[in-house]
């Protein structure tokens, strides 16, 4: 099994059986009768909504990136605007110019996320961060620059686009 690449195939009987044991250890262990789900709500949407309800999600993030930490108190600012309105943020620190790695790393991270997250870009000058942010994930992206008016952010790669606040 150790050398096996992929699950063995079951027949229909076999996953029948399965679940009839997975109910059995079920109720054994819980002292309740097993109730199958009265709506059809798609399975990934089960799950968000069942780890939310144990407190292990949140049900949304965003995260504040910026290219540089000299933006400090902008992104505290959103933060605390966030706050108010209960949105857990993170702030994240990752130079389009100087750390593009870095920059796609932490993007494929949060690409895999299961809560739903909005990237908000926060860089002054060319703004390459929102504009490669939207073109690698798979979140929406709000540029707000910290400089103000920013026309920049507007300019992105092909096939991105992003939201400008």
């Amino acid at each position: 099994p150790t050398k096996d690449k992929s699950a063995p195939k079951l027949s229909d009987d076999q996953v029948v059986e399965c679940s009839y044991r997975y109910i059995n250890v079920y109720e054994k262990i819980t002292g309740k009768q097993f109730e199958f789900p009265s709506t059809k709500i798609p399975v990934s949407k089960r799950i968000i909504s069942n780890l939310q309800q144990a407190g292990l999600i949140k049900g949304c993030i965003a995260v504040i990136m910026a290219g540089s930490d000299s933006d400090m108190p902008h992104l505290e600012t959103l933060r605390k605007e966030l706050a108010k309105f209960k949105i857990p943020s993170q702030i994240r620190i990752c130079s389009a110019h100087k750390q593009p790695s870095r920059l796609e790393a932490t993007l494929a991270l949060y690409n895999k996320s299961v809560e739903p997250v909005v990237i908000v870009g926060c860089a002054g000058g060319t703004d390459a961060l929102s504009g490669t942010a939207s073109y690698l994930s798979r979140h929406p992206v709000v540029s707000c620059p910290p400089d103000g008016m920013n026309n920049s952010c507007l300019n992105n790669p092909p096939g991105s686009s992003n939201a400008y606040i």
